[in-house]
């Protein structure tokens, strides 16, 4: 995790215990680190006041610390980093869309656009093998990643105002919540359901976040 301006720290599940791994300088925040599956290496976005995300990586420890790719982000630093195996991750910038950084030879790390598309929320599903993500429209599309060809799967006159969405641990569904639903999707089936209405509340747009819990 990190904390604004100081850097990025990991905490020991098991001892309780946080070790700072990465300082950050005068007026920068480094942040939303992602462990690559094997926990061997951390991606992470390093930002400099008045300038636009850089993305770095460096190994577990805080070493090796290794510039990636600078992004035109218009300061829209939410680049939400999400590994697809070892040697490569994806992310998105809210104005353009998708890309994915091959990271497996490091004298040579390549950055490939895979969806152009203006869009808010990127998921990447637990096997790795479909993204979905909302646009600027509140569309909800999809997306495998071995084609990087999206298609819409629930159009927004369905749903209204998407405050986030996220997929089930066997990959097959979709939750999605809304200021006033959570609704279901189902992949397989293609179907939407409705699972709830919510309760009103002044701050909804900040509050509403959906997680599976298993």
């Amino acid at each position: 995790f990190s904390s604004y301006y100081y850097g990025i720290y990991a905490y020991n599940v098991g001892n309780s215990s946080t070790t700072q791994i990465l300082t950050s300088q005068s007026a920068t925040f480094d942040h939303s680190p992602a462990y690559s599956p094997n926990g061997e290496r951390i991606a992470f976005v390093h930002h400099e006041y008045g300038s636009n995300g850089y993305v770095r990586m460096m190994n577990a420890d805080g070493s090796n610390i290794t510039p990636v790719a600078l992004f035109d982000t218009d300061h829209d630093e939410n680049l939400q980093l999400q590994w697809l195996d070892d040697t490569s991750f994806i992310l998105k910038v809210e104005s353009d869309g998708v890309y994915d950084v091959d990271v497996h030879d490091l004298q040579d790390i390549t950055v490939t656009p895979r969806i152009n598309q203006q869009m808010y929320e990127l998921r990447l599903s637990p096997d790795k093998g479909m993204v979905a993500y909302t646009t600027p429209d509140d569309d909800v599309y999809a997306a495998y990643t071995s084609s990087w060809h999206p298609f819409l799967i629930v159009p927004h006159s369905l749903l209204g105002q998407v405050h986030d969405l996220t997929w089930a641990p066997d990959s097959s569904q979709l939750a999605l919540i809304t200021e006033d639903y959570l609704y279901l999707y189902d992949l397989p089936q293609r179907q939407l359901y409705t699972v709830k209405s919510l309760p009103p509340t002044a701050l909804a747009f900040f509050n509403r976040q959906v997680e599976w819990s298993h």
